[in-house]
Parts: structure tokens; C-alpha cells; sequence
């Protein structure tokens, strides 16, 4: 896939569970974008209003990555 754009998560996960790759907690970390275009003229550039929200996307990602391995560490698997 070269783009995720394109994927619809139910359709994604249903994939992973058919190959055995789903865990049970799944975290999804999405922004909605303020202008999409058109089909033919789709916007591509960011918003500033998402430009500015990439690091508090990117921070909440960290603290649910660390959240994770924290829980695998302490060998809680579920949350």
C-alpha cells in the first residue's frame, strides 16, 4: 500500500485478524483535516491548524507507545 488514505481501518484490522496479527487494545491516533478539495483538485498541502497539531499527535503517540511497553514490561498484556 503506498498510501494509508485509501485503507479503511475495519477492512485493515480485518486483514491483520485473519493473518493473526490483531492485539486486543488498539490505539488510533487520526486529525481531520480543515480543507480536503475536490476529487479531481484534492488539497495536499497541510492546514496550519494541523501543521500545529503534528506535535501534540506525535506526543500522544509517544505516551501510548511508552503506556504499552510499560504494560508488556510489568507483563500486564491487556489493558
Amino acid at each position: 500500500v503506498e498510501s494509508m488514505h485509501g485503507v479503511h481501518p475495519v477492512r485493515a484490522l480485518e486483514l491483520a485478524r485473519s493473518l493473526g496479527g490483531v492485539p486486543e487494545t488498539i490505539r488510533i491516533v487520526t486529525c481531520e483535516p480543515k480543507v480536503l478539495g475536490t476529487e479531481d483538485e484534492p488539497e495536499m498541502a497541510l492546514s496550519a491548524e494541523v501543521a500545529a497539531a503534528v506535535p501534540r499527535a506525535i506526543a500522544i503517540v509517544e505516551e501510548l507507545v511508552a503506556e504499552h511497553r510499560a504494560r508488556h514490561r510489568s507483563g500486564r498484556d491487556h489493558a
